[in-house]
């Protein structure tokens, strides 16, 4: 057991011991609580106590209790620890129901966040949620990180399957230029563009011409050793009044697959209009059809990478 303790502005992160059983009980028995967890509900409090006890010999991760300060009361728990994904860390939480919607769960992961990256100088983060469990994805934006696709969910014990949301983010400057590679992920032709070494602008540019998404995904890892890509962008092409479509749907789980092949941080970026932006500088520039059709895919990338890039220096000001 660790012996860490962060204190933010209304809880203390504390480690936690079998003493504190009965206030877990009180949101591991919780139908509502369990429901999108991994754990089952609990039916049992030997079964809680028994939790604990393997918290208390866990070295793998650092495992914390959410006490709040007002009243001393234990309200929720959470972890953080290095995650299956070389070089990130990947954290989780859960608190007990009539302590939803405060705030709470952001304030803790905020601060077991700068915990790793202060005492082990984590960068990257990740976590995941049970897919309709949207409430928490808010959580993980808040705390910086941004969807980067679909994974599969269940339970400990095999039942509720389904798909998880995935979320990434590097939350700390690392040490040298970090290089940000565009995606425009197309059925036939896929546009690259990958920014400068200033990271504000659009460096490098290509289209890989493949259907074949095995194909697509290596040209983009040959793409990314060459160049020292440090972060991916995918374009999450929304329907024009912000809901998705199955083209949303094909870009996010593409996203998922080179996250996984890449081991690097993913962020979907709408660009529903980028296509069509990039056609109106092309032509605008005196490009024939045929001309456009060749670059058009690499253009809106640029486009996208440029919004992205803009977006980061915006939220770096605040």
């Amino acid at each position: 057991m660790h012996h860490f303790e962060i204190p933010t502005a209304r809880l203390l992160l504390r480690p936690l011991t079998v003493a504190d059983a009965e206030a877990v009980w009180q949101w591991a028995s919780d139908e509502n609580v369990a429901r999108y967890m991994v754990y089952p509900t609990y039916t049992d409090p030997d079964a809680v106590r028994a939790w604990l006890r393997q918290v208390e010999a866990k070295t793998d991760a650092y495992e914390f209790g959410f006490q709040r300060l007002s009243d001393g009361l234990l309200i929720g728990s959470g972890s953080i620890g290095p995650d299956r994904k070389k070089g990130f860390w990947g954290f989780g939480y859960n608190l007990r129901r009539d302590c939803w919607g405060m705030g709470y769960a952001t304030e803790a992961a905020r601060a077991m966040i700068q915990f790793a990256h202060e005492n082990f100088g984590a960068t990257r983060f990740r976590a995941s949620h049970a897919e309709p469990n949207r409430a928490s994805g808010h959580v993980m934006e808040k705390c910086g990180l941004h969807f980067a696709g679909y994974g599969a969910f269940q339970k400990l014990d095999g039942t509720c399957p389904g798909r998880s949301m995935e979320y990434e983010g590097i939350l700390y400057k690392e040490d040298g230029p970090m290089k940000i590679m565009a995606v425009d992920y197309g059925d036939a032709h896929t546009g690259i563009a990958i920014s400068d070494l200033t990271g504000t602008l659009a460096g490098f540019t290509t289209v890989i011409n493949s259907r074949k998404e095995p194909v697509v995904i290596a040209e983009i890892q040959k793409l990314i050793a060459e160049h020292g890509v440090t972060e991916l962008v995918v374009g999450y092409p929304k329907n024009m009044d912000g809901s998705l479509g199955p083209r949303a749907e094909k870009c996010a789980a593409f996203a998922g697959e080179l996250g996984r092949a890449a081991s690097l941080p993913v962020t979907l970026w709408d660009e529903r209009r980028s296509t069509v932006e990039a056609h109106s500088i092309l032509f605008e520039n005196g490009k024939n059809a045929k001309k456009r059709k060749k670059i058009v895919d690499a253009v809106a990338a640029s486009l996208m990478l440029e919004s992205y890039l803009t977006r980061k220096r915006l939220e770096g000001t605040r």
